[in-house]
């Protein structure tokens, strides 16, 4: 039915060469269980984390437009640190997306893993600083269909790992 000139041209649009990569606003649900005492009951983003952003295409990953950023960390943070302490704030400082390739295939990328850098602190109501907590965090699967639902759910388990991390450090701030 398809041709060798068809085979290979399917064989290219692996997840980082074709179709509709986006994401788009998501609720990930980060296993979070922090003592009331410690746990931060709000979030604060830094008004430099935008909503909307493109991930600029790399030599293995096309570009990927990011919508509805500041609805997915906030909706994480409220699913994961429910019943916290008034007395203190998780402020998010930077939480920068990207997509690195995680399969290779005959065409190029098969295969795509999200990646977020971040920055963050716990501070008390006044803005005095706790603790900072920093670090780099992936998806704990890949994406390998490029379909907006693929790269938004990869994004979202790479949002959990961020948070999962961040209540580590909360609660063992010295490792």
């Amino acid at each position: 039915m398809f041709g060798s000139r068809s085979r290979v041209l399917l064989v290219l649009c692996g997840v980082a060469a074709c179709g509709n990569l986006r994401v788009d606003p998501a609720s990930p649900r980060p296993n979070v269980d922090l003592p009331t005492a410690v746990s931060p009951a709000a979030i604060t983003l830094d008004p430099g984390i935008p909503d909307q952003f493109v991930i600029p295409k790399t030599p293995s990953v096309n570009a990927v437009p990011v919508n509805g950023w500041r609805t997915t960390l906030t909706r994480a943070f409220d699913n994961g640190f429910k019943g916290g302490s008034r007395d203190r704030v998780l402020v998010l400082r930077a939480a920068e997306l990207t997509f690195g390739p995680a399969a290779l295939g005959p065409g190029g990328t098969a295969a795509v893993r999200a990646h977020i850098r971040f920055k963050s602190s716990v501070a008390d109501p006044s803005g005095n600083e706790l603790i900072r907590i920093f670090g780099e965090v992936e998806a704990r699967d890949a994406a390998t269909v490029p379909t907006p639902e693929a790269m938004t759910a990869n994004a979202a388990q790479a949002t959990e790992a961020m948070y999962e991390q961040i209540a580590k450090k909360i609660l063992h701030p010295d490792d």
